[in-house]
């Protein structure tokens, strides 16, 4: 831009002024007046209509697509947990957990008379010369064996009632007492069913001849005040 200079005539070329200032004659000094610069382009970072309307076509999309695959894993996993009908469960390789154990299968002996009180059933030959007294509590009844302490063979066998104390002799010998009890009796094979509780004394039973006498027992199969006795719990195979 060209202007010429009212005080003296020069011509002055004139470029963008910066903001605020004013252009003076650049022979006089002489102040030229207020010049306007040339309009500028600016960037605008103000996003149009169309592309915000696709923005939203595209977020509804995908909102779409993520509930509809939350829908798909959700039944997925439901699926695979439910029951397969034989007491297990089967789980999603995602949602690993440890198969529950199959449920024993229903006890369907059937109860019978208990043994006589006191009955011996003896497995070996032997004099039996030697005291044993067992008594037991109301309630549960129990079937006590003694066996060789060191064959561990069985010797004999004694069925006591509950509240009752069976006594009766055996042969000399170190023993160990193990005992099996429980309410209701199904037999030899089955004892007194599922419920059958199997213990044993932790200390052996020596009956043997001291002197002019024959030593003795009383076992007693429930707790009493000072009592000695000290039992542990043993599987079905080990009675």
């Amino acid at each position: 831009m060209v202007i010429t200079c009212k005080q003296c005539g020069a011509q002055n070329r004139i470029g963008e002024i910066p903001r605020g200032c004013v252009a003076v004659c650049g022979k006089c000094r002489h102040v030229l007046g207020q010049v306007e610069n040339s309009p500028r382009k600016e960037k605008s970072s103000r996003i149009s209509g169309a592309t915000w309307a696709w923005i939203a076509i595209i977020g509804i999309g995908l909102l779409a697509w993520i509930v509809d695959a939350s829908r798909s894993s959700h039944s997925t996993r439901s699926k695979d947990s439910r029951s397969s009908g034989d007491g297990s469960y089967s789980y999603s390789s995602d949602d690993y957990r440890s198969p529950s154990r199959p449920d024993r299968p229903p006890f369907t002996e059937t109860e019978q008379p208990l043994p006589n009180h006191g009955k011996i059933t003896w497995y070996s030959a032997g004099d039996p010369v030697a005291p044993l007294e067992i008594k037991s509590s109301l309630g549960s009844h129990y079937l006590v064996k003694l066996s060789d302490y060191n064959s561990g063979k069985d010797v004999l066998s004694v069925f006591v009632h509950g509240g009752s104390t069976a006594t009766f002799d055996v042969p000399l010998g170190t023993y160990r007492i193990k005992y099996a009890s429980g309410e209701r009796w199904y037999g030899p094979e089955h004892l007194f069913g599922p419920e059958t509780a199997y213990s044993k004394a932790d200390s052996s039973f020596d009956f043997q001849v001291i002197g002019n006498h024959v030593s003795g027992y009383t076992l007693t199969l429930y707790k009493v005040l000072n009592g000695n006795l000290q039992t542990s719990k043993i599987s079905p195979e080990e009675f």
